[in-house]
């Protein structure tokens, strides 16, 4: 039998901000829909948790919060529906959640209770957004449009990959987003192969860990053929040097975390682990 790991700090850290959710202070929160509705089902359960994220942000009347919001709620079918009718990427809405927001973690959590309002007016916010707005910074002829994000990214969304689309973030450095965009092209041009190693990796890595100590109440063991073909490639990171990260949904197999798979062109794959 695979020897047990534990889960990385990280992960305990967001795992226990969850757990303490439902006695968290109830306040009244205005944000702008920065990521629309998800879903995560684990299992055959009959209700799934509700996702997405708001940014900007605010309580009541205080300071905007750049941090990123990520509310979550337990719904059955149709009220994830109603709530994908509710929250419109862009729109600015009102919510009664339970919230935490810690120092120590990148992006505050809180738990919905209640929609208010949505198509709201909030000067403060719409302010907050422009300041935070990426801006093109750059055009490649494979990869399209790249825009510049806080803390020196830039992004290129809805870039095929295997016969999907995916987001591209390279160093925003001018000396580094055309070598970084020389690599990336590396990587596409095997792109089949790449993938499935990156998810034999994973694999690999992660399955042990998910089979000893990440199963559901009566989830049965997950096979090796069936693990990574339950991985969703959400993104590529390619740095001027050729190191790169896959990140994948986990289709709820550790309770919504990303998983990330490192390694470079020319050594190949190097590490796998769970992100927040």
């Amino acid at each position: 039998m695979s020897e047990s790991q534990d889960p990385p700090p990280e992960v305990l850290r967001n795992l226990d901000v969850i757990s303490r959710l439902d006695q968290a202070p109830l306040v009244e929160i205005t944000g702008i829909v920065d990521e629309g509705l998800g879903g995560i089902r684990v299992g055959g359960c009959s209700q799934l948790t509700a996702l997405w994220k708001l940014l900007p942000w605010r309580v009541g009347d205080e300071a905007v919060s750049s941090k990123p919001l990520r509310v979550r709620k337990l719904v059955n079918d149709a009220e994830f529906s109603r709530l994908g009718d509710l929250l419109a990427r862009g729109s600015i809405v009102k919510l009664q959640a339970r919230l935490i927001d810690e120092a120590e973690m990148d992006h505050a959590t809180a738990l919905l209770e209640k929609v208010l309002a949505t198509d709201c007016e909030d000067p403060a916010l719409e302010s907050a957004a422009e300041e935070i707005q990426p801006c093109q910074m750059y055009q490649d002829e494979q990869f399209g449009e790249f825009y510049l994000e806080p803390g020196g990214v830039a992004v290129a969304a809805d870039v095929e990959w295997n016969g999907q689309e995916i987001t591209l973030f390279l160093p925003a450095q001018k000396d580094a987003i055309l070598p970084a965009a020389a690599q990336a092209r590396r990587l596409w041009a095997d792109s089949p192969q790449w993938d499935q190693r990156a998810r034999e990796f994973a694999t690999v890595r992660l399955l042990p860990l998910k089979n000893t100590t990440w199963l559901e109440s009566n989830e049965p063991p997950i096979a090796a053929e069936d693990f990574g073909k339950r991985l969703g490639l959400e993104s590529l990171e390619v740095t001027d040097t050729g190191e790169f990260a896959f990140v994948f949904d986990d289709d709820g197999m550790f309770q919504e975390h990303l998983i990330v798979v490192r390694g470079t062109l020319e050594q190949g794959f190097s590490e796998a682990e769970l992100a927040g």
